[in-house]
Parts: structure tokens; sequence; C-alpha cells
């Protein structure tokens, strides 16, 4: 199937040469005539064919403001679905197109089952980003420490070899709390890594604003604008999750820091990070 529906644009251009041929002209204007929706809808879609696809946007929706044909809006939404991968913006512009009174029974068919398909995408990237996180069990030299008395009783190892024992057992545990720091380290970066692409996503879609009339970008670097403030702030919120749960693993580990040999060689724990539409947990299991 075509990106776009060239008998949907015919009739669309065929309506605006009927309304702009109904308008008289006024013989003593001098200056050229500005593009009418009709020109400006075939020079859209020559650019799309260009694979021009942010020009014929800007140029769609100009032509869109000068007739308020809704058959541009659904090229618009087409382009931001097929071509530039835009869920968002392709989402409002079929939804803005359902909602027109002047909306075919057709076309109103084909933006009810992209809407339906994307909220499906929609709806799987939410659960791989809910999706839990195991972290394995990390190993420590406490059975190498354990097993050392039974090996010197053979050779007759002498008495003061059991506070060297001791220390070992106790040597056993500082991985795992090193781990911890290390791991609650990298989250502490990650959140502040979070934030910072937050703040960058945030200045993007204030620019974007600035630019753009709503959802309707009629300039190129609106529409770029948008894009990526889109992907900083998605970005944003994997790191700040990560980040979140790296940070809980890290405290974790040092709170189950093993206190002997024998301890720390049973110790196992999961952790599962717990995030919804209104908060963001970690949860916490093991047998020790």
């Amino acid at each position: 199937m075509t990106l776009l529906n060239r008998i949907p644009l015919l009739a669309c251009v065929a309506t605006l040469s009927i309304a702009f041929a109904a308008s008289p002209a006024r013989a003593d204007d001098a200056k050229p005539p500005a593009a009418t929706a009709e020109q400006l809808a075939e020079q859209a879609y020559e650019q799309h064919a260009a694979g021009k696809d942010a020009e014929a946007i800007s140029t769609y929706l100009r032509a869109y403001e000068l007739s308020k044909a809704s058959a541009l809006l659904f090229n618009v939404a087409t382009i931001y679905d097929r071509k530039l991968r835009e869920r968002g913006l392709a989402e409002d512009f079929y939804r803005r197109y359902l909602a027109a009174t002047d909306a075919e029974p057709d076309l109103v068919r084909k933006a009810t089952e992209r809407l339906t398909a994307l909220k499906k995408e929609d709806d799987a990237e939410a659960a791989a980003k809910s999706a839990s996180i195991t972290v394995a069990p990390i190993p420590t030299t406490a059975p190498a420490a354990a097993a050392a008395p039974a090996q010197a009783e053979p050779v007759a190892a002498p008495p003061p070899s059991a506070p060297a024992s001791s220390d070992t057992s106790g040597a056993g545990t500082r991985p795992l709390r090193t781990a911890g720091f290390v791991v609650g380290a990298v989250g502490v970066a990650s959140i502040g890594t979070s934030l910072v692409l937050g703040l960058v996503a945030k200045g993007k879609n204030d620019d974007a604003n600035a630019i753009c009339n709503g959802a309707a970008c009629t300039n190129d670097r609106g529409v770029t604008l948008a894009h990526d403030a889109g992907t900083f702030a998605t970005v944003s919120t994997i790191a700040f999750v990560s980040g979140l749960a790296l940070v809980g693993a890290g405290v974790t580990m040092i709170v189950l820091a093993p206190k002997s040999a024998s301890a720390s060689s049973a110790a196992r724990f999961t952790l599962t990070p717990q995030v919804g539409l209104s908060q963001v947990g970690l949860n916490v299991g093991g047998s020790f």
C-alpha cells in the first residue's frame, strides 16, 4: 500500500478548486496571487514523493490553514506514521482527522486501524520498560576460606593459624560490600545523567513550542526539535529507572554483606524494579 492515497488527495484538490473558482477576482489587484490551497497540496505531494517529508508536512499544514480540508490532516498523520516513525504526532493527527466533519468513511476506517496498531505498540513498549530484572548472586572467596582449616589438619598446622582463618573469613565479606558501593555509585551517576537529559529535553520542547502552534508545526526546525525532545525524554526516563534500580541493588548488597564466611556462601538475593504510571519502586527478595 502506498504511503499517501492519491485519490483522497485529488478529491481534496478538486474541492479546493471549486471553492477558489467561486471567489471573484479583483481587477485592481496588481500583485501576483498567493499560492492556493490546491497548489500547496500538489507541492506537498511532490515534496513527499521526493523524500522531503518534513517539508511536505509544513506545506500540507499551510494548505490546511487555507482550506480546512481534513484529508490534508490524514496525509500529515500518514507521513508521521509511516516515514518519520513519530507515533505521538501520528496519533494526534489521526484523531484530528477522525474529529473532522468532512472525514471520508474509507479514510476513517484506515485512521482507526492505525490508531489501534499504534496503541498496541505503545503498550508493548511500556511493558518492556517494566520487565523484571534479576541480579545474579555475586561469588565470594568465603568457601575457600572455610575449607582452609580442613586442608591444614593433615600437615599438623600450628595453633597460630586459627586467627589467620578468622581474618580470611572477614576478608571474604569485603568483595560484596565493595561491589555494593560500586553499583550504588553507578546508579547515582545514572540518575544524575537522567536529570541532565531531562533538562535538555525540556529545553528542546520549549524551543519547539515557541516555533510551533500546538501540535501543528509549519517549520522544519520545529519538527526536528519536537522529535529531539521526545528522544531525550525517553532516554532520560530509562536512565532514571536504571539508576534507581542500581542504587537499590548497591544498598541491598551492602546491607546483606555476610558477617561470616558460612553466611556469605549461602546468601542469594534478587531485585525486581516496579514501574507504574504513578510510582516507581524496588522489590527485594532472597535467601540467606
